[in-house]
């Protein structure tokens, strides 16, 4: 695994990732900064020292290439501990596919995101926040 992604420190995007780390090789592992006291998340911290794995904190902006894949950091531009409106929200574009995952990013950001002047054209959006009534309108 050459990244793990967890958008933001709730145990319903994290859960289990200390075991991913212990049991695969992980090449970095990236999370928003916002923190939690939570066992699942201060277990994840454990899991992200003790295997030596290289950790990020990705930014609005920020462009990857690992091999063909196009990785756009859409959000968040800065954190504050609200968890759910900075995940960590990416466009992978693999060839001619596009794909756009905001994690539980709230309406405000996403407003922030198409705001931003960044091509949002996907082929595949994963609506936010569990495709709840608080991420991802209508229109």
């Amino acid at each position: 695994i050459d990244i793990a992604v967890g958008t933001h420190p709730d145990s319903d995007h994290i859960g289990q990732l200390d075991k991913v780390l212990n049991e695969f090789e992980v090449g970095e592992v990236w999370l928003s900064g916002n923190t939690s006291n939570s066992q699942t998340f201060q277990g994840l911290l454990a899991a992200i020292d003790s295997n030596g794995v290289d950790y990020y904190e990705p930014r609005m902006g920020d462009e990857f290439e690992i091999g063909p894949l196009k990785i756009d950091v859409l959000y968040p531009k800065t954190i504050s501990e609200k968890d759910n409106e900075e995940s960590i929200s990416l466009k992978l574009t693999y060839g001619q596919i596009r794909f756009i995952l905001t994690g539980d990013a709230s309406k405000s950001a996403e407003e922030k995101m198409i705001n931003s002047g960044f091509n949002l054209q996907a082929d595949f959006l994963q609506l936010g926040h569990h495709g709840s009534s608080t991420s991802t309108p209508e229109k």
